[in-house]
């Protein structure tokens, strides 16, 4: 009885995160979508006369993101290679985020305390991102659900700090993105909260 139990409270929390993953699609759309001053991030991405370009390029990881979690549910697996780019693409994107805090035209502490509280979030996300891998990694080899979490992560510290740092000249991408960071932020609890996160990503 207590097996059924599990297996039935595993699989109905396995649809939660197909559901989740679904409404995360709305992430990719936001890339070529207004998010501020009618600047969207494909546009600023490759205008480094722009100061906040480096915030632009983390907005691209939903389609990474979306496209490993699709593959897992349907493939069951994902090769060591495909792991460690997911890896090497967050780290690299985490360290373009971190890279305003130590650039000329980068960001600074104030006496707003809206932006105060946009230049601390990104610390205390990546604090909570480390938090969920290495109290879910058992073994030296990279899982791919940590390998999706990083990538989650690496995204939520920037989004958050944009949706913040921007916050009351929203358009149509910041609120997508809210949506992104909001489904990332539960599929990271709900990761949390499974003893076995690899398994936990097998639907079919």
């Amino acid at each position: 009885m207590k097996a059924i139990t599990n297996f039935t409270t595993t699989n109905f929390k396995a649809r939660i995160q197909l559901m989740l993953t679904i409404i995360g699609v709305v992430g990719i759309p936001a890339i070529i979508l207004p998010f501020a001053y009618d600047y969207n991030p494909l546009a600023v991405a490759y205008n480094h006369d722009i100061p906040i370009w480096r915030l632009s390029w983390p907005f691209f990881l939903p389609i990474f993101i979306t496209t490993a979690i699709i593959r897992w549910i349907i493939l069951k697996k994902h090769s060591k290679a495909e792991i460690m780019l997911c890896y090497i693409l967050s780290v690299a994107i985490i360290c373009v985020t971190f890279s305003g805090y130590v650039a000329r035209d980068g960001w600074t502490w104030t006496d707003d305390p809206l932006s105060q509280f946009a230049f601390i979030a990104p610390f205390v996300i990546l604090l909570f991102g480390i938090f969920i891998v290495l109290r879910n990694r058992k073994k030296l080899i990279p899982k791919p659900s940590g390998a999706i979490v990083v990538m989650q992560v690496a995204y939520l510290i920037n989004c958050v700090f944009c949706l913040i740092g921007f916050f009351g000249m929203w358009q149509i991408s910041a609120y997508l993105s809210l949506a992104t960071a909001i489904v990332y932020f539960a599929q990271l609890i709900l990761f949390l909260e499974n003893d076995k996160p690899d398994k936990f990503l097998h639907i079919l």
